[in-house]
C-alpha cells in the first residue's frame, strides 16, 4: 500500500502536470501554481489545485478512475503474481497443448504481502495436478477447469487450448475480466462526478476555467477511449454542471511516460467520447 503522503504527492504531481497540458492546449504559455485548497482547508470540501497561465485562472480537481474497487492495487499485485507464476511454469504442463491460467479480477487487491508466496505455490501446485483432455477439433468435452471455493486464496481457471501434436505445454497467465466490470466502471465514474463536480463548480470565479483531471493507472482492463466514452455517457445522464475541461492523465506506464488525452474542451468532445458503438449501460 502506498503511504498516504506519497499518494497525495502523486495526485498533486499529476494535477500540476495536467494543468500544464491544458495551458499548452489553449496557448496560455506555462502554468503557475497559486494554491492547494485541499491541503489548506480540511474542514470542508475543497478542490485540489488553483493556478493560472497567461489567459487566466484554472481551478482543477483530480480523481482516480478505477474499473472496480481496489483495481490499481489489484493490478499491481496481479502483475507480480502473474510474472512469478509464469516463471514457475516455464517447463510447461502435459503435452500436447498450450495452456492459460486465468486469475479473477478483484481477488488480489486484498492479498496480504505475507500470503503472496503461498498463493503462488498453491496456484502452481493446483495447475500441475489438473487433468484436462487433449483438445480436439471440434471440441466435444470441456477444456477448462475452475478452482473450487476455498481451495485457493484467489479464484482461478485453467484452460487447455486447441493444439497441434507438437505443442509443448506452454503456459501463460492472464487476468479474467469480471462479467460485472462494465457496470462497476460506470457506477464508479458516476460517483466521481457526483462527489467532485459540485465543489469544482463552487470554486469557479469570474473568468476562471474549471478542469477535471481523470487519472487512469491501468494496464489490463481500461483504455483512454473506453474511459472517455463511459465518462461522456454517464455525464450526460446526470443533471450536473460539467467542467469546462476534462483531461485524462494515463500514468500506467510509470513516471516519465505519462500520456494526456483531452476528453472535453469547452463544447468540444473527443471522438472517443462520442463513439457509442461500445456496450450500453
Amino acid at each position: 500500500m502506498v503511504p498516504m503522503a506519497s499518494q497525495e504527492q502523486h495526485r498533486h504531481s499529476v494535477t500540476v502536470w495536467a494543468a500544464g497540458k491544458i495551458a499548452e492546449r489553449r496557448s496560455g504559455g506555462s502554468f503557475s501554481e497559486d494554491e492547494v485548497p485541499d491541503a489548506v482547508d480540511r474542514t470542508r470540501p475543497a478542490i485540489d489545485l488553483v493556478g493560472h497561465d497567461s489567459i487566466g485562472a484554472i481551478c482543477l480537481e483530480h480523481t482516480l478512475i478505477e474499473a472496480y474497487e481496489g483495481q490499481v492495487n489489484d493490478n499491481r499485485r496481479g502483475r507480480e503474481v502473474s510474472d512469478r507464476l509464469a516463471e514457475r511454469l516455464t517447463d510447461g504442463l502435459e503435452q500436447p497443448g498450450t495452456y492459460t491460467i486465468g486469475i479473477n479480477t478483484g481477488d488480489l487487491a486484498s492479498l496480504r504481502r505475507k500470503d503472496v508466496d503461498t498463493t503462488i505455490n498453491d496456484l502452481e501446485a493446483w495447475a500441475r495436478i489438473q487433468s484436462l483432455p487433449v483438445p480436439v477439433v471440434p471440441s466435444i468435452v470441456p477444456n477448462h477447469v475452475a478452482s473450487e471455493a476455498g481451495i485457493l486464496r484467489v479464484r482461478a481457471t485453467l484452460y487447455r487450448l486447441r493444439c497441434s501434436p507438437e505443442d509443448d505445454g506452454k503456459v501463460r497467465v492472464a487476468l479474467l475480466r469480471d462479467s460485472t466490470l462494465e457496470g462497476q466502471r460506470a457506477a464508479r465514474i458516476r460517483k466521481a462526478l457526483v462527489d467532485k463536480l459540485p465543489k469544482l463548480e463552487d470554486a469557479r470565479e469570474d473568468g476562471s476555467t474549471t478542469a477535471l483531471v481523470l487519472e487512469m493507472n491501468d494496464y489490463v482492463l481500461s483504455n483512454r477511449v473506453e474511459v472517455a466514452r463511459v465518462f461522456y455517457v454517464t455525464a450526460l445522464s446526470l443533471d450536473i454542471q460539467l467542467p469546462d475541461i476534462v483531461i485524462l492523465a494515463d500514468t500506467g506506464a510509470g513516471d516519465g511516460a505519462w500520456m494526456d488525452y483531452m476528453v472535453k474542451f469547452g463544447d468540444w468532445w473527443c471522438d472517443g467520447a462520442l463513439d457509442q458503438l461500445g456496450p450500453a449501460w
